[in-house]
This record gives structure tokens, sequence and C-alpha cells, in this order.
């Protein structure tokens, strides 16, 4: 679970979501507004947990991810993939960097993740849905979310994938790092 500080602490819920829904965990959910938003609430935060014994075997799948490898391959033959940079501007524009050297990937556009916020919330599927199709980020046959770690991107790739529904969407996990 998140604390809910700001809308970066949501991607530390949502790349680990990514990380068990592409190890085959499919009842999963992200807390929207962290532990901050469930205390706000008045919800209980102190409940003893039992967990059951379970059988589950993980599978690596790799439908939501795509490597280095084939981030290089798309750029030099100038595949028809959106490279969506999750980070703030400044790092996008190369003013900014700490990882890596400056810039972002040749070819990206820079979608950073606090537009799919209102205040320290992650909005609805039904406005991050509006989201996508107001900024033409629904007809890519593919698109690629990036940061410098993945911890961003996951925002990006959450929005678009899990709540405004669009088909395609992986996450660099890597990212910039790399």
């Amino acid at each position: 679970m998140h604390a809910g500080a700001d809308p970066t602490d949501m991607g530390t819920a949502t790349r680990v979501y990514w990380t068990l829904k592409s190890l085959g965990v499919a009842d999963l959910a992200v807390l929207n507004g962290g532990l901050a938003g469930w205390t706000e609430a008045g919800l209980p935060t102190a409940a003893p947990a039992v967990v059951a014994p379970s059988t589950f075997a993980p599978e690596l799948s790799d439908k939501w991810r795509i490597t280095t490898a084939e981030i290089a391959a798309m750029v030099d033959s100038g595949e028809a993939a959106r490279l969506v940079d999750a980070r703030p501007s400044g790092f996008f524009e190369g003013v900014q960097w700490s990882i890596a050297r400056p810039g972002t990937i040749r070819g990206a556009e820079s979608f950073t993740f606090e537009r799919w916020f209102e205040g320290d919330a992650m909005v609805d599927a039904a406005r991050a849905r509006a989201i996508a199709v107001d900024n033409g980020l629904t007809d890519a046959p593919l698109t690629v979310s990036f940061c410098n770690t993945g911890h961003w991107a996951s925002i990006n790739w959450f929005a678009r994938s899990e709540l405004a529904d669009v088909d395609n969407v992986r996450l660099y996990a890597e990212s910039m790092a790399e």
C-alpha cells in the first residue's frame, strides 16, 4: 500500500500492480489516495490479517512489457509505435536528469504522469478515457510508457491500460536507467 502523499507516490502502487499482473495475479486493485485517503475516509487501519496458504505459482508474462532491444529496434526502424515519456517536462527537455544522460528516447512525446490526477487522487475510469481520447492516446498500434526507472511510467501505463481501456499499452520497466 502506498502512503498517498502525492501523485508521484501512486507510482509505487501502480508499479507493484503491473508487476503482480505480469506474474499472473488476476484479482488486483489500487487504493486511490493511498493510506491517507483510506484513513481520511475513516476506514479501519489496525485489523489483524489472516492469510490462507496458497498454491499460486507465478508465471511471468511479457504482454505488458517491452525490452530495451525491442525499443532500440522500434526506434531504428521507425516502427509505428507511440513512445510516451511520463517524466516531468524538465527531464523530457533534457534540462533535468537523475539517471543516465539528459534527454529522452528519439521520437518520444511527453505526457507527464501528473495529467492523470485531480489533486492527489487519480481520475476515475471515465475521466481517464476522456483524457486519452482528448489527447489522441487511443489510436497507436502500440503505446510504450517510460520514465527513469518505470515508477512514473507505470502510472501512465495503469491509467491508459487499466482505467482508459486502451489496447496494447506496454511498460518499458527498465526505462532510462537501462
